[in-house]
């Protein structure tokens, strides 16, 4: 599992380092960073985040938000994905 946390920060920073000349890089940006940097912790101070009550607090606000604003700004397009 830490070989696969490793990649998936790796890749996560891939996505937003190609970000940069997007005209919303910022937005981007976080939402490419924030599972890097969760994906980070995983890989090497899981005993810490499972044992932190402050950090799976956030870990849990990270996710609500992140459905959050997956269903607040999904297209009003019907079959975008066509």
């Amino acid at each position: 599992m830490r070989y696969l946390n490793i990649l998936s920060c790796l890749m996560m920073l891939g996505f937003a380092a190609v970000q940069y000349n997007d005209p919303d890089e910022l937005e981007w940006i976080a939402i490419y960073t924030i599972p890097a940097a969760w994906a980070f912790m995983a890989a090497f101070f899981l005993p810490r985040l499972q044992a932190s009550k402050t950090l799976m607090r956030l870990l849990w606000a990270s996710a609500v938000l992140f459905i959050f604003l997956t269903l607040r700004f999904w297209p009003d397009m019907p079959y975008f994905w066509r």
